[in-house]
């Protein structure tokens, strides 16, 4: 049976004697029980709207050799988390709700249910769900294209996993980079998966050749700083003379694929 319909903002449900809830025209998958309630979710919904409103977009981004990350961004603590890599992309619905349930997002877990169950995966690419003190968690997906891994990761069986490495880049927030006793952890602005490995001395090559490449990129004066982390993997910056660090991280995922039988 489809789960019944209800305004995503105040949560009043369609009723049996005919109150008719309002429908997003664009994306088609977003319900209002009025125009006030449309228009008070609409600067949120905007750019998850047209998202989800591309369908051809998602199909082309989801096929056999495209890798998924979902990224989890908090916009008012400049906090960006990047979790994956996935394949097939449904894989990603377990841990989506996970976050949406430690973060207390009851608004958000319910909408989550509600469109997954009831069209998918699709439909729930991109999400911006409530969180508490007026705050939202917004919850998109970057893709890759990359038949090695997905190949990899398609010869799993549920509940075994793959070493995967990562080399992710990231732009620092630049008033948060200049006074970093001011926060406990790096503030940033974007956040992405540049590419994704088998192989830990793979990944820390590339990370090596793209500080140099950003090197070259930003001008007379610019220094590479680079050490290593957790696993002898790499982790560097460019520092240019003037403007915003280039900064860089090889990561390491071991992510189980999830085991749904149960």
């Amino acid at each position: 049976m489809a789960p019944t319909p209800f305004c995503f903002v105040c949560q009043k449900q369609q009723s049996a004697n005919g109150d008719q809830l309002l429908c997003c025209g664009n994306c088609r998958l977003y319900w209002y029980c009025s125009k006030e309630c449309q228009k008070s979710a609409w600067k949120l919904h905007k750019p998850d709207c047209k998202i989800l409103a591309d369908k051809s977009s998602f199909t082309s981004t989801t096929g056999p050799d495209f890798l998924h990350y979902i990224k989890f961004s908090k916009p008012h603590a400049k906090d960006i988390d990047l979790i994956g890599p996935f394949h097939p992309i449904e894989d990603a619905a377990v841990s989506i709700r996970e976050r949406l349930e430690r973060e207390n997002s009851q608004d958000g877990l319910k909408i989550f249910d509600f469109l997954f169950n009831t069209t998918g995966m699709s439909s729930v690419i991109a999400q911006t769900a409530a969180l508490a003190e007026g705050n939202h968690l917004r919850v998109t997906f970057t893709n890759e294209s990359n038949p090695e891994v997905t190949k990899a990761l398609q010869s799993r069986k549920p509940g075994a996993s793959v070493d995967t490495y990562n080399v992710m880049t990231m732009r620092p927030n630049f008033a948060a980079f200049n006074n970093p006793k001011s926060h406990d952890h790096v503030l940033v602005d974007e956040q992405d998966i540049y590419k994704t490995f088998l192989s830990k001395d793979e990944a820390n090559q590339t990370a090596k050749d793209l500080l140099q490449e950003w090197k070259k990129e930003s001008g007379e004066g610019a220094k590479v700083d680079s050490n290593t982390h957790d696993e002898d993997m790499l982790a560097g910056a460019v520092l240019p003379q003037k403007g915003i660090p280039r900064c860089l991280q090889v990561n390491h995922d071991a992510t189980a694929r999830p085991d749904v039988s149960n």
